[in-house]
């Protein structure tokens, strides 16, 4: 698998090694580039290609994580695959009993309420999957260490596309240490990880450096 840009004079090829840093030390292209691959994660348009054989999708096949200060775990593209994971628990098990209990003592309930009131209204007639889970509002509870909600929120997030995981400014947040073991977890889940840095502060085993320097010559 590789990532390619038409500015870039070498690949990431992931068929190499598992892992790349992308150091871009000019900061006009270090925010350029980041943008422009943030944004075809998200479906937009942009000049990386994503390739094994074929062209593949990016937002199908790549996350792209950067916010590790804001409720990550909480956002609503998290929050939206904890609900689908619990969707999958109830249909995959014998809710039908409990739900038509459940659904029974709604509408009566309901029913009493509608009786007080002086207009009509409409209502749902009971609660399927999806609206019993939002109306519960599942959240995931953080850990106490980064490395833990990162790996979480990765997990909420694989599909079975799901290749490649892009961060931008690990290295600002954790140790080489704590990085070298992320990304040994990360390999063993079977994700090719790239890493892109305004700077080289580590030297990381098993991971290839691309440099773009402040003349953008790239090494």
């Amino acid at each position: 698998m590789k990532l390619v840009h038409i500015d870039l004079s070498r690949q990431v090829d992931f068929s190499l090694s598992s892992n790349y840093m992308l150091v871009i030390e000019n900061s006009r292209e270090f925010y350029r580039l980041s943008q422009q691959l943030y944004g075809q994660v998200n479906g937009e348009d942009g000049n990386f290609v994503l390739s094994e054989r074929d062209i593949l999708s990016i937002p199908n096949h790549c996350l792209f994580v950067y916010d590790y200060f804001g409720d990550f775990l909480g956002g609503r593209k998290s929050s939206n695959a904890i609900n689908n994971k619990i969707v999958d628990i109830l249909k995959e098990n014998d809710f039908i009993e409990d739900f038509a209990k459940l659904n029974t003592l709604i509408i009566e309930i309901n029913d009493k309420i509608i009786e007080k009131l002086d207009y009509n209204v409409n209502s749902l007639e009971g609660l399927e999957y999806e609206n019993f889970v939002k109306m519960l509002q599942y959240k995931v509870i953080k850990s106490n260490t980064l490395t833990e909600d990162l790996l979480t929120y990765i997990q909420l997030n694989t599909t079975k596309s799901l290749s490649v995981v892009i961060f931008v400014g690990l290295s600002c947040v954790l140790s080489r240490d704590e990085i070298a073991t992320f990304l040994k977890e990360l390999n063993y889940k079977q994700l090719y990880v790239l890493l892109i840095e305004p700077y080289k502060k580590y030297t990381l085993p098993n991971c290839e450096t691309i440099i773009i320097d402040e003349d953008l010559c790239v090494i």
